[in-house]
């Protein structure tokens, strides 16, 4: 007799698989929001990283031509300087090496608009710049050093002639404006003059507007040297085809022409300027001052840079960051935007002319 073996099945019931497809989705979803989170997170980083190397790199940069500003030859200080240089005759020296504009006049504990910017043609060169930031003017002595061996002042010659061998660093006739500002030096006089040409032998033409009675300062000097300067300014403004403002950099010729501006920095939102004063004979600032409050550049020995710098993008997830800055304290809320942002700040010390100080002091 034969046995019939029943054939059975078993399977997960309709139940079974839904909690199962549950369970499934809560642990996608766990999954998912521990990427999502990850990848916000190294955005976030990223950001905040690359806010603070761009904000190293623009206090790098002013800092370097702020520290060689305000050179006034060997041993002398800025008073001592007679200008020669047509296009700033009229113009003390120490101004010309270092001076600074307000933008709006934002005071230490002033509350900044992050998000409202605002540009002003009102500065020095007429450039248009952000309204509520400084501008600083610089000149700076670059490091090559001219042998003058004998002095022209024959009109219309009016011509230095340097030693060849020293001519290193100096412009030549293949530049297209060749002209730059000496400062000329025995540690007796000092002079500044402008040079149009300068030949691979040696002669070193002078403006012919030159005043000569100036000139026959160059005429006394005894064995003297030149050093060349290059003047610039740094200040933000908006490029073209952005909403948002960077640092730039524009440099000024010495017929007091300025070329366009060249962008350095971006995502610079706010640029704060105050100048350490000495006010008695000890090498040391004695108080900081806006540049509306200073009343003789020369007396300036430091200055102090405030920044604002800001995220390109705004960020992923979450609000931007708060942060003080030139003594106000923000909320992320106030911005209205998502962007990190961050505050730096440093203290620069003229060494030409605390340098100049040191040595008084020790006599």
């Amino acid at each position: 007799m034969k046995q019939r073996h029943r054939c059975t099945q078993s399977g997960s019931t309709l139940i079974e698989l839904l909690v199962a497809s549950l369970i499934g989705v809560f642990l996608l979803y766990g999954a998912l929001s521990v990427l999502l989170g990850s990848r916000l997170s190294y955005q976030f980083q990223q950001s905040a990283s690359d806010v603070e190397s761009r904000g190293h790199l623009a206090l790098a940069l002013m800092a370097e031509d702020i520290r060689a500003a305000a050179y006034s030859g060997c041993g002398a200080d800025d008073a001592s300087v007679l200008s020669a240089v047509p296009a700033i005759q009229q113009q003390a020296w120490s101004d010309q090496v270092l001076s600074g504009s307000e933008g709006s006049g934002l005071l230490p504990g002033e509350p900044l608009d992050l998000y409202g910017l605002s540009i002003s043609n009102g500065s020095p060169l007429g450039v248009p710049v952000l309204a509520s930031s400084d501008m600083i003017l610089l000149g700076k002595a670059l490091p090559y050093v001219m042998g003058i061996d004998s002095v022209t002042v024959a009109p219309p010659v009016l011509r230095l002639q340097a030693d060849p061998a020293t001519l290193s660093g100096f412009p030549d006739n293949t530049e297209s404006d060749p002209s730059r500002v000496l400062l000329i030096s025995d540690c007796v006089y000092n002079l500044a003059v402008r040079a149009v040409s300068f030949s691979p032998g040696g002669a070193v033409d002078l403006d012919a507007s030159t005043d000569l009675g100036a000139l026959s300062v160059l005429t006394a000097m005894d064995q003297p040297q030149a050093v060349m300067f290059d003047f610039m300014a740094y200040y933000l403004a908006i490029p073209s085809g952005r909403s948002r403002p960077s640092l730039y950099r524009k440099q000024i010729g010495s017929d007091g022409v300025s070329a366009p501006g060249e962008e350095l920095v971006p995502g610079i939102l706010n640029l704060q300027f105050l100048y350490g004063e000495n006010i008695d004979s000890r090498p040391s600032a004695d108080r900081y001052l806006s540049a509306a409050d200073v009343e003789d550049w020369a007396n300036v020995v430091s200055v102090r840079i405030y920044m604002l710098v800001e995220s390109e993008e705004e960020s992923s997830g979450g609000p931007g960051t708060g942060f003080t800055y030139f003594g106000v304290s923000y909320q992320p809320e106030d911005a209205g935007d998502r962007r990190i942002r961050r505050a730096f700040s440093t203290t620069v010390t003229l060494r030409n002319r605390m340098s100049g100080l040191a040595l008084n002091a020790g006599q």
